[in-house]
């Protein structure tokens, strides 16, 4: 119930923190109100039916508490930003011509950005699908289907709100004349100082950032991923205290014991003389493994002096006796609580597991079939199968973008570059992660307590949200790549005018999804607040790394390689040839 009612507060907060700055944001890039509420207004209408959905899942499928959340952060993000996109294109092309014409051109380049980017996101997070978990799955099918719909509302909805604006539209300029020259001159300058910096030397630019990022990712290797504990929580909350009180006054074994369920393999009732001496001796053997406190199984609570003979014929004519075992025994099985002196995610936990699973049938010389379980054996378990499955996962992720990015822009290098920068990106994100929340850096100023460990979930999380996010950016700039090489023919002189084209809607995109991530950042959950923080970063080093410096400096390399492709595709790229047209005819 406390993580419930805390996700639901972070995620009001959350929503009053980012909506208010996001709209102020959309205020200064259209200037005006009725035209700034149209992206906000998308995303409304994308987030109320996806809630549906995920009711609707939750009914079938085991949906994880932070489903919600995550879904809301989606949905904020994605929803805004494709509005963001469209009404850009639309207002450049009505600021020269008609309504009829700009809408159709913003349907042809925009629109078709749009349907690209949310392939790619929903891409990443249908990859969760692989992992083979009920709540991956739900979160995937929920995740998928508030950017499905977020695409389908910028292409019906938000061009008809745009077409009935008319003019208004255009807005007007809110900021001072005089700050907006000083922003432009700042910029121009760095624009310039970049730019110089590509031409000269494009290969020393790619080097270093790469070295750079490769840096920021080196913390990944000290990774150490575990389930979260009642640490997570607020010290505010009852259940954060039961838990530091049971770790204060009793021994840490008490929170998380190793459960084991024995069976008989010699087709005998468990409560049987033989059985029972098997079991006590068992339990003496797991109290000899190192780092196990001590063992509770139904003879901790049998008197000393008491045989398994006794026992065995009490438990059938003694009611009190049979009322003391029952919790331990039972004709078919028996249960064994194995409590540690160390944690359920520490080494020592995941040593002893493996001992026992290992060397049981030495320590119980073949009598019983033994199965374990318990906090530890989960962690370790979910831990292990997670590292099975993602190979798949990032596979599939792969492939399929891959696929998408070619149908796109027609070229076979092109998607691989996209694909190994974001993968640069996301490491680098991983590795300020690692060094932020495990390692504890920051904490007093972002207010989080170190755990020492990583969420196991939240790598898997952040990297199929973010690889389909982060190619948002790489899509919005290869099409004004793409567009303007149709045009000149120049690959050179393409990057200049694709970066100089897609430079403000990149920036104004990049802002809200750091304002929208970042506000979950600032969640009491540790969980939700690393998701957040982790996503705000990889925005930041991908919007500004990665596509000012990286991106620019691989294609002057590359050359008109950019634009290869097997001589079977349908329609070949023609440098020269024009931009996509209007399917709209002004009447």
């Amino acid at each position: 119930n406390e993580f419930q009612d805390l996700t639901a507060s972070d995620l009001a907060r959350a929503e009053l923190i980012s909506i208010p700055i996001t709209l102020a944001v959309l205020l200064v890039v259209f200037g005006g109100i009725a035209v700034a509420g149209v992206p906000l207004a998308a995303t409304v209408l994308t987030l109320l039916p996806t809630l549906a959905v995920v009711a609707i899942v939750a009914r079938y499928i085991e949906t994880s508490v932070f489903t919600i959340n995550v879904v809301v952060m989606i949905g904020l993000a994605i929803g805004i930003d494709y509005a963001l996109i469209f009404v850009t294109r639309y207002r450049e092309q009505l600021a020269v011509g008609e309504r009829e014409e700009a809408i159709g051109i913003a349907m042809a380049t925009a629109g078709r950005t749009i349907v690209v980017s949310g392939a790619a996101v929903a891409i990443g997070l249908l990859g969760l699908m692989t992992l083979g978990a009920e709540a991956a799955t739900a979160t995937a099918l929920a995740g998928a289907s508030v950017v499905i719909l977020g695409v389908l509302v910028s292409l019906t909805a938000l061009p008809a709100a745009l077409f009935l604006l008319r003019d208004r539209a255009l807005g007007r300029q809110v900021v001072p004349d005089r700050l907006m020259s000083e922003v432009r001159n700042r910029l121009g300058r760095f624009t310039v100082a970049t730019r110089s910096l590509l031409d000269r030397h494009p290969g020393f630019a790619l080097i270093a950032t790469c070295a750079l990022l490769l840096l920021f990712a080196a913390p990944v290797l000290d990774t150490k991923p575990e389930l979260p504990t009642m640490e997570v929580l607020p010290e505010s909350q009852s259940s954060r205290q039961m838990y530091e009180t049971v770790q204060a006054e009793f021994s840490s074994s008490t929170l998380s014991p190793i459960a084991i369920i024995v069976e008989p393999r010699n087709n005998q009732q468990m409560t049987t003389p033989r059985n029972l001496r098997a079991l006590a001796e068992f339990a003496d053997a797991l109290v000899g493994i190192e780092g196990v406190d001590h063992v509770v199984s139904v003879w901790s609570f049998v008197p000393p002096g008491i045989g398994a003979s006794f026992l065995s014929g009490g438990m059938r004519v003694d009611d009190d006796i049979a009322a003391v075992v029952r919790p331990y025994l039972t004709d078919n099985a028996a249960a064994i609580q194995v409590n540690l002196d160390a944690g359920a995610g520490s080494v020592t936990a995941r040593d002893i597991l493996e001992t026992i699973r290992n060397e049981h049938l030495a320590m119980t010389d073949g009598a019983f079939t033994v199965m374990v379980g318990g906090e530890a054996a989960t962690s370790a378990d979910l831990t292990d199968h997670l590292s099975e499955r993602m190979p798949w996962t990032i596979g599939f992720v792969l492939l399929a973008t891959s696929l998408v990015l070619f149908l796109q822009f027609r070229s076979v290098l092109l998607p691989i570059k996209a694909i190994l920068l974001n993968l640069l990106s996301l490491s680098a994100s991983f590795g300020a992660l690692v060094w932020v929340f495990q390692h504890g850096n920051l904490s007093s100023i972002l207010g989080f307590e170190p755990l020492g460990y990583t969420i196991v979930i939240v790598p898997v999380l952040m990297f199929c949200l973010m690889f389909g996010l982060s190619m948002d950016y790489e899509v919005i700039m290869l099409s004004r790549i793409r567009e303007a090489w149709l045009e000149t023919g120049d690959n050179d002189r393409a990057i200049e005018m694709g970066l100089r084209r897609s430079a403000r809607i990149v920036t104004s995109a990049a802002l809200i999804m750091l304002i929208v991530f970042g506000a979950f950042g600032g969640s009491e959950l540790q969980v939700i607040q690393q998701i957040g923080i982790g996503l705000a970063l990889a925005v930041f080093i991908d919007a500004t790394l990665i596509r000012l410096i990286a991106l620019p400096a691989a294609m002057r390399l590359m050359g008109r390689w950019n634009w290869w492709a097997p001589t079977l595709r349908r329609s070949p790229i023609r440098p020269g040839a024009s931009a996509p047209e209007s399917p709209v005819t002004p009447q």
